[in-house]
């Protein structure tokens, strides 16, 4: 505001006749108005003569008194007017220092009014009562959001109830009573449901106390989310898989749980305090490498990247671990963080991949391998068996040529190597089959002709026909079964060489006197077939075994037990095709039992078929399955 403005506002709000009001009423004042008159009077008068008139009028004359009285009235005349222009000036100087001061004041008044309401935070001044006596805009604008002349003189614990219902009530009486200021924090519930948080800072006045209001919401908030995002980075760091810690001064002075586990240490706080030489040993090969890499971060201020490196644990476990190490400043100290991630895994699994190529290429040779020697089997299995069909169809056309003729005694060694040679064309073609069977089972190509029949039936003709070759061994053998008939879909023909391959066993690790059983059990929805023989039996060890592909309990038996090795693994393979399980239970020197599990399976399309099953298993075809029987 102007410097004249002021003036004008104080002449205005005071004027001159209130300020010399205690001059004006002063009698000598009266007394120098009275002399003034009389000068007038004198000035424009005879003043002999008007003292002369008064002279006689009052009963004198004596000329001197009256020139003395003249001259005393001169004298007192210009004392009071020497006395008055003295007065003028002291009142004139008064007037100019009250102005100044007044100005002076409206001035400082104007500033303290314009830096209350330049100052961001609310400030109240409330006296004894309770009612406000000074506000600034940001009071009104937090409070009421109105004029001034609103929020003065209004009692702030009836028109706010919050003021009444929190704690700032007692820290305000505390304040007013004591006369001592104090500080608290607290928040506000506004009619817009907004919270706001205020650090209120109380004040004793001599009218009573004043209030500034800080608003620290959003500081309020800013920590709060510093906190939240500290807590957050704190969850993230305690459940990082990676070991994180903080060497200072060649001491860890922090790390997360997963240190601990990595470096094989119960709790962090076994970490805290000690040298990172104590806990992990670097190999040599990698020590130059990670000098290198700390004289990279320190020295040519390069950003960390990840490097491998190998460390001894201090229980002597060697740890593959990908290393960062980060330089900044730990509580106002430098600081190395590390950050370490343990590749151990993966580095095993880098060597099992190598490996499972290794193996592949090795299994894709094998496959590559046994598709060579299957080919190589199916083919030198059709190249056998023409010539073996020529063998045999020779012997049968000698059988006929033999039929009703007598022969002399010197040609009978003659029928002995006919039956030699034939027997053996009967194993080798036995041999060329399983070969050919086992080919197509693994290319895929065998087929299995299911159809109902009764498989009570075929297992007892099956077992009835091989009689002859049991008897010519003393053996005996005996068929059983808890049920007459089962109707079920199976293949009669791979059936028969399931049964007849076992049997074959069974007859020839039997010794003499020996017996053998055959018998079927109906368990309903499955079925058993049992083949037990009282022979050698088959040792622990070899059981597991002996349904894989060529091989033997003994490869080195005597003659009359020779074989393959193909056809428990064929009987294997037919069993599962007729979706069944096979299995063995063995004793040595006390027998052997194969267990045959089917499930009852009927095909709906096709009638069971009543009619007696044709015996499948015709002689030659038992010759055939018997062949590595000798002494029959």
């Amino acid at each position: 505001m102007d410097p004249m403005e002021h003036t004008r506002h104080f002449k205005k709000a005071y004027p001159l006749k209130k300020m010399y009001s205690g001059t004006l009423e002063s009698p000598l004042f009266y007394l120098f108005l009275l002399a003034v008159t009389l000068f007038s009077i004198f000035y424009s008068l005879d003043i002999f003569s008007f003292f002369t008139y008064i002279t006689y009028a009052i009963g004198l004359d004596d000329l001197k008194i009256i020139h003395s009285a003249v001259i005393a009235l001169l004298f007192v005349f210009v004392f009071l007017t020497y006395r008055y222009r003295s007065l003028t000036k002291i009142l004139k100087s008064r007037d100019l220092e009250n102005l100044q001061l007044i100005h002076t004041l409206s001035e400082t008044k104007q500033k303290y009014r314009v830096l209350l309401e330049s100052i961001p935070d609310a400030v109240i001044v409330i006296n004894y009562d309770w009612k406000v006596l000074l506000a600034n805009d940001m009071a009104h604008q937090l409070f009421i959001q109105e004029s001034k002349e609103t929020l003065i003189g209004v009692n702030l614990l009836k028109a706010f109830s919050y003021f009444a219902e929190s704690s700032i009530l007692k820290t305000m009486q505390h304040v007013m009573e004591n006369r001592t200021p104090d500080v608290m924090v607290d928040s506000f519930s506004f009619d817009n449901d907004h919270t706001r948080w205020f650090e209120i800072h109380i004040y004793p006045v001599s009218e009573g106390i004043m209030l500034i209001n800080i608003d620290i919401t959003e500081r309020i908030l800013a920590e709060a989310a510093l906190s939240e995002s500290e807590q957050r980075y704190r969850s993230l760091i305690d459940l990082s898989p990676d070991m994180i810690t903080i060497e200072q001064d060649h001491k860890i002075v922090f790390a997360n749980p997963a240190a601990a586990s990595m470096l094989g240490i119960h709790s962090v706080e076994e970490l805290l305090g000690k040298p990172p030489e104590t806990l992990l040993s670097i190999i040599d090969g990698h020590r130059d490498r990670l000098i290198q890499q700390f004289e990279k971060i320190y020295t040519r201020n390069v950003s960390p990247s990840f490097e491998e490196f190998r460390f001894v644990r201090h229980d002597q476990e060697i740890l593959d671990i990908e290393m960062a190490s980060i330089p900044f400043i730990f509580g106002e100290k430098p600081a190395v963080q590390h950050i370490c991630r343990d590749i151990s895994v993966r580095k095993k699994a880098e060597e099992e991949r190598k490996e499972a190529a290794v193996n592949l290429k090795l299994l894709q040779e094998a496959r590559e391998y046994d598709r060579l020697k299957t080919e190589f089997f199916s083919n030198i299995s059709h190249e056998f068996k023409t010539p073996l069909n020529v063998i045999l169809g020779t012997l049968q056309l000698y059988d006929l040529h033999l039929q009703g003729t007598t022969l002399p005694a010197e040609l009978y060694p003659i029928i002995r190597y006919k039956k030699i040679l034939k027997q053996n064309c009967y194993r080798l073609l036995r041999l060329i089959n399983n070969l050919l069977d086992i080919t197509k089972i693994d290319s895929g190509y065998f087929q299995i002709q299911h159809r109902n029949c009764d498989m009570v039936s075929l297992v007892k003709e099956i077992t009835l026909s091989v009689a002859d070759y049991v008897h010519n061994k003393a053996l005996s053998i005996t068929f059983n079964s808890n049920t007459d008939q089962k109707h079920m879909a199976c293949d009669p023909d791979k059936f028969e060489r399931i049964l007849l391959n076992l049997l074959s066993n069974a007859i020839k690790f039997t010794n003499m006197e020996g017996s053998i059983s055959v018998n079927f059990i109906d368990y309903g929805k499955r079925v058993e077939i049992v083949v037990k023989d009282t022979g050698i039996g088959i040792p622990i060890d070899k059981q597991e075994v002996i349904f894989e592909r060529f091989r033997q309990v003994d490869p080195l038996l005597t003659r009359n037990h020779e074989g393959s090795g193909i056809g428990l693994a064929l009987v294997k393979s037919l069993v599962e095709m007729h979706l069944g399980t096979i299995r063995l239970q063995s004793e040595v020197e006390k027998g052997s039992t194969f267990i045959i599990d089917l499930p009852v399976i009927h095909l709906e399309e096709c009638q069971p078929n009543n009619d007696p099953i044709e015996p499948p298993c015709n002689v030659e075809k038992i010759h055939i399955e018997f062949s590595d029987i000798y002494h029959m």
